[in-house]
């Protein structure tokens, strides 16, 4: 699908057509009228292969192939011509056109021509599609804010829970078995893995609060040790809680958040 967009720069039109992708291809015709070259197939010889093609574009005698070129090759074609308006031109399209066009899909400024009823029609339909996307981002938000919502809200509940709980019991309270979780925590280096320090949190995340390491006392024959067990604080567990829904691991939904991706 393509857009036509007329624009007028020192008594020249020049009309572009934007592509599927928002991509701006220039009308050869009118650029070289501009630039002051002969003709475009004078204009176009010097481009590259890539730097142009064709577009059906809309004239009064109805629909017509036409040669068009892109931003790179106007450029190539600015640095070739010979008039002193070049400069110009150049300026004007990519301090004024271009920016419109990427930033509004469309282009409003008057040709000379224009009633002020037809320049005020264009407005309104470049508002129009700005209003159109912003409510599309709008609606795409709100809906990452209520799939995210219990979530947040467990998190916040916990927040100022500083004696902390096991690891197991916050991976159930998210829906997730603990047997996933230790290996996923490994992966992100937050609990560290093998050895006599085996799912204790690196000291980084100790120094931040995030977790307390347990001293818990046992008989192995006769002779009392000490084992060490991690738990994760109310600050950590707001802290993972958001770490895991930015890293796409947690999912909340309608009442109870899970834990996917592994």
């Amino acid at each position: 699908m393509t857009n036509l967009i007329s624009k007028a720069f020192e008594g020249h039109n020049i009309r572009i057509i934007t592509d599927q992708h928002g991509e701006p291809w220039f009308v050869a015709k009118d650029v070289s009228i501009a630039l002051g070259y002969r003709d475009a197939a004078n204009m176009t010889r010097n481009l590259k292969e890539h730097q142009q093609g064709t577009q059906n574009v809309s004239t009064p005698g109805g629909t017509q192939k036409m040669a068009v070129i892109n931003e790179p090759g106007l450029y190539r074609a600015v640095l070739k011509s010979r008039i002193e308006s070049a400069e110009r031109f150049q300026d004007w399209v990519t301090d004024e056109v271009l920016p419109s066009i990427r930033k509004h899909g469309g282009y409003i400024a008057g040709q000379e021509q224009d009633a002020p009823e037809l320049i005020m029609a264009k407005a309104l339909m470049v508002a129009q599609s700005v209003i159109d996307r912003k409510s599309q981002e709008l609606a795409a938000a709100q809906q990452t804010i209520a799939a995210n919502a219990p979530a947040v809200a467990f998190a916040g509940l916990v927040a100022e829970d500083d004696k902390g709980v096991l690891l197991g019991n916050f991976a159930k309270a998210i829906g997730f078995g603990p047997r996933k979780i230790f290996p996923l925590l490994h992966e992100l280096r937050i609990l560290m893995q093998g050895g006599n320090r085996h799912n204790l949190p690196f000291q980084e995340y100790l120094d931040r609060g995030y977790f307390k390491v347990v001293e818990k006392p046992y008989n192995a024959n006769g002779e009392t040790r000490i084992s060490f067990i991690t738990h994760v604080t109310g600050k950590g567990q707001q802290w993972l809680t958001k770490r895991l829904l930015d890293l796409g691991y947690l999912k909340a939904s309608a009442g109870s958040a899970s834990l996917e991706g592994i």
